[in-house]
């Protein structure tokens, strides 16, 4: 580039401009909010355009006196803040070209613009990665362009219609102004994206989502504030998508992206908060701190976040941000890697992450949290078959209720035991209380909606559950369990049309997911429609048509239509010992009320409250009891698990 960088400070590519002079960027004449270490590489590679800027000569005139690692870690967030600015994509850049292990690139066309008072504007030169023109523009030549004189030119009736058009359209775009919904503070809702590590030692993955996870629950606790929870945003670890995408997926106006770098003891954290609107710059910080400093890190992120979006929150919720769990940070660590394999849910993961849970609150026997993950742990467990419940949820309700001892306060904990209450104790009115006080400590704490939604459908209490139900999911969007809860209620509210389309839906965008072709499998066969159950099952199948046990099914089916289906199904519960082994004796009870067996039916239901199952807080409303419900065994059932 010619010339002196002072004498041409206004530089246009695209619809922005950036003035060196005063240090700004706009974007169609608005200040784009930026911060002086992107600014800056912005006009080095201006100052450069079409040419490969190295990422030495980058350190050498921006960041001298810095590490490698602190200049690595500082252009790589300040190009990241670029892109976000100009909304480019490192995949397919219109301004900032990557090249690998080299530097970067401006590859937009640049032009270099005078604007001495009283001259000529003057396009000094023109830069794309091509060509260097010269072009020139005066005012004389632009007058031609404008609106006055161009309708100087033109027929009055011509000029007429041209006003009443632009007319007509002013009063059109004021009317749509005024009378369009009006959306919610562009301040009420955030998704926290998994940190990113750039550590060689993969297993430290766990401390990021660590951090993640616990700056959500800290912003959780503002009631003014929608927080998308961690289920939803832990796939973005693995996506490329711009933040106008996720706001679009998730709902939410706001992102904050992080990063941390470890090295010898210590850690780098960069955070930034950007709107998806526009992908604008909100705020960004880091903190370079020891790593035993983690819990003044993740306050000092929640804090800022809440200022920054000016929640207006009280004293109470700004201590909260400072509250800890523990001081240790060995048990700490131990905590998050039992949440990491907890959130995982699958069984094998589910108990390591119980065995983590249990070294923390050895390491600090007052570590609340601990508990609260134990108890957790003990219930999905539970609810997964792995473990009967007169086994698992005595335990988890001795450790919800010893969190509780240690912190009244901790939402998650009055969530773990609220739904013990409610699904092994049969405690109704107490359930709803920790239910209620788990909201009202954490308006954001998604599980808390989803469970006390559930619990709702139980109590027959069907507009209050899915108003709960439709709140979990828009704090965890992506969550196919709570969608497939809003499917069962449906089900539950006998639109069986309704729940079928539903759990298909899940099934289609979550291919590995158990639960819904389970409900969808038993949903068909209960409104009889065996044909398509079969076909459910194909599907689901690892062994597709050539799965035996559907073989026989369709086979039964053929020789004697649902009646054949049916006890095939209970032939094969009988040969399977571990088919009941974590409490699932209501398959098998459901299967006999369907084909009109009531004695068997009724002796599986027995069975089933002697061992606290825990899909019985479902039986005033689950439809496969119809048949059963005038017989007075029914309602003697119904009295012992106190419903009365």
């Amino acid at each position: 580039m010619s010339g002196s960088l002072q004498a041409r400070s206004v530089y246009r590519f695209g619809i922005f401009q950036l003035d060196l002079r005063s240090g700004e960027l706009q974007r169609k004449g608005l200040k784009v909010n930026l911060q002086d270490q992107p600014l800056q590489v912005l006009s080095l590679l201006i100052e450069h355009a079409g040419e490969v800027v190295t990422r030495e000569e980058l350190q050498q005139r921006l960041w001298p006196n810095n590490t490698f690692v602190e200049f690595d870690s500082s252009l790589n967030t300040a190009v990241k803040k670029l892109r976000v600015a100009l909304g480019d994509s490192a995949v397919n850049p219109r301004f900032i070209e990557t090249l690998p292990k080299r530097g970067y690139r401006f590859i937009a066309e640049v032009r270099e613009i005078s604007e001495e008072p009283g001259s000529t504007a003057l396009i000094v030169e023109s830069h794309s990665r091509e060509s260097v023109v010269v072009e020139e523009e005066d005012d004389e030549a632009v007058d031609r362009l404008s609106g006055p004189a161009l309708l100087g030119q033109t027929p009055q009736w011509v000029q007429r219609a041209l006003w009443l058009l632009l007319a007509a359209v002013i009063s059109g775009v004021l009317l749509w102004f005024m009378l369009r919904p009006r959306p919610v503070a562009a301040t009420d809702s955030i998704a926290v994206l998994p940190f990113d590590t750039t550590s060689v030692d993969s297993d430290l993955e766990y401390l990021a989502d660590g951090i993640t996870e616990s700056t959500i629950d800290h912003l959780a606790r503002s009631p003014g504030l929608k927080v998308i929870s961690l289920g939803s945003v832990l796939p973005y670890r693995q996506r490329e998508a711009t933040p106008q995408q996720i706001g679009r997926e998730l709902g939410v106006r706001n992102i904050m992206i992080g990063k941390i770098i470890i090295q010898q003891g210590r850690m780098k954290v960069l955070t930034e908060l950007i709107s998806t609107a526009d992908g604008t710059h909100l705020w960004g910080e880091q903190y370079d701190r020891k790593l035993t400093d983690i819990f003044d890190v993740q306050e000092d992120i929640a804090s800022e976040i809440a200022a920054k979006l000016r929640l207006g929150e009280t004293q109470e919720q700004r201590n909260s941000f400072r509250r800890r769990y523990t001081q240790d940070f060995e048990a700490y660590k131990l905590y998050i890697r039992g949440r990491y394999y907890w959130n995982k849910r699958d069984v094998p993961n589910l108990q390591r992450g119980l065995s983590y849970f249990q070294q923390a609150i050895d390491r600090d026997p007052t570590y609340a949290l601990a508990y609260a993950g134990l108890a957790d742990s003990y219930f999905v467990e539970c609810a997964a078959g792995a473990l009967p419940a007169r086994e698992g949820l005595p335990k988890a309700k001795a450790a919800a209720l010893t969190a509780l001892q240690l912190d009244d306060s901790l939402a998650e904990a009055h969530t773990s035991l609220a739904h013990i209450l409610f699904n092994y104790d049969w405690n109704w009115t107490e359930a709803e209380a920790e239910y209620q006080k788990a909201i009202a400590l954490s308006p954001g704490y998604s599980y808390a909606h989803y469970f006390y939604g559930t619990f709702l459908l139980a109590m027959a209490r069907n507009k209050e559950a899915f108003g709960e139900l439709e709140q979990a999911q828009e704090l965890d969007p992506l969550s196919p369990m709570i969608a497939t809860f809003i499917g069962k209620g449906y089900y539950y509210a006998r639109d069986n049309p309704r729940a079928i389309a539903e759990f298909r839906k899940i099934i289609e965008a979550n291919p590995g997911f158990p639960v819904a072709p389970s409900f969808l499998i038993e949903t068909l066969e209960r409104t009889g429609a065996m044909p398509d159950a079969l076909a459910a099952m194909e599907a689901s199948s690892p062994l597709g048509k050539q799965d035996p046990s559907i073989l026989s099914l369709r086979h039964a089916y053929e020789t004697a239509r649902s009646s054949g289906y049916l006890q095939e199904e209970i032939r094969q519960v009988r040969l399977d010992p571990h088919a009941e082994a974590g409490g699932l004796s209501g398959g098998t009870a459901a299967l006999y009320a369907l084909l009109g067996d009531k004695d068997n039916a009724f002796r599986m239901l027995d069975r089933a409250v002697e061992r606290h199952e825990l899909w019985l807080v479902y039986l005033k409303v689950d439809p496969v009891w119809d048949n059963l419900r005038s017989d007075p065994r029914f309602q003697k059932l119904l009295n012992n698990i106190r419903f009365t």
